[in-house]
């Protein structure tokens, strides 16, 4: 984030509101909006050395945030290794897409507890406040699932000493600051980098198949699928729907294509 960035995101974000809000941030150096015309933004800054315990994100919203998107990262690095691939390749969108999942899959209750933890908000809150219990329960849940999984790829990574958990999820580096970019600085290491690195393979890291390739996929997936013991469960139904509804996209496409190459097809296509 720069200051060139931060204005003018405060610029967009003043526009889509519409009406009028309080931002609170924290004293982040890029944080600068003196002279910006922002009718509809109340900015308020947090005081130094109050984030910990004020600022809703570093009081827990985070952790579970990380707990979030590092279980996508394994989860990926599970399908590559069983794929015979290099399970440490990444390519930007497949990260920005663990983002958003991430973010989605938050339980309510974690946001709204440390909201209330931070007392930001009033004694009102509390009449939507989940319990302490359920927002429990949502964390360690959360950590149960990435412990699993981040056993399943250390196994079959075969690491005769791997990390523990909790350093995968805060490495010390990430700590590490040695002083504040200023805005020139950072766009230099943002091009330099740019520079520098390789040109990737971007069909090994992303193939690209074929609309047939997809559709058989997807039928098989559903014949496995509908052939386990607990394909009536609610969770394999939901996957289940999802597939066939893919399914039946694919062969609108396949179809299309073919109307538009020119190819006969039987009467009952158009109705799969």
């Amino acid at each position: 984030m720069t200051g060139v960035f931060f204005q003018a995101y405060l610029q967009r974000f003043n526009a889509y509101v519409k009406r009028k809000v309080l931002l609170l941030i924290d004293n982040a150096p890029s944080h600068t909006w003196n002279g910006l015309s922002l009718p509809n933004l109340e900015i308020v800054a947090l005081p130094p050395n109050t984030t910990s315990k004020l600022q809703p994100l570093d009081a827990c919203i985070i952790s579970s945030f990380k707990r979030h998107y590092c279980r996508r990262q394994v989860n990926h690095a599970i399908t590559l290794l069983d794929a015979g691939k290099n399970p440490y390749k990444i390519d930007q969108l497949t990260a920005m897409r663990w983002v958003t999942g991430a973010w989605n899959g938050i339980n309510s209750s974690v946001i709204v507890n440390f909201w209330r933890h931070s007392t930001l908000v009033g004694p009102s809150a509390a009449e939507i406040t989940p319990t302490e219990n359920e927002q429990a329960m949502a964390i360690e849940r959360e950590i149960a699932d990435l412990a699993f999984d981040f056993t399943r790829l250390t196994t079959g990574l075969r690491l005769s000493n791997p990390m523990s958990i909790e350093n995968f999820l805060n490495p010390v580096e990430e700590n590490d600051v040695h002083h504040f970019m200023t805005d020139t600085e950072l766009l230099a290491a943002a091009q330099t980098v740019e520079e520098e690195s390789e040109p990737e393979d971007m069909e090994e890291s992303r193939p690209v198949f074929g609309m047939t390739t997809k559709l058989h996929a997807c039928s098989t997936m559903l014949l496995v699928l509908e052939g386990e013991s607990d394909w009536e469960s609610e969770e394999m139904q939901r996957v289940i729907g999802v597939l066939r509804k893919k399914q039946k996209a694919l062969h609108r496409a396949i179809a299309q294509t073919a109307d538009l190459n020119g190819i006969q097809q039987t009467i009952t296509r158009y109705f799969s």
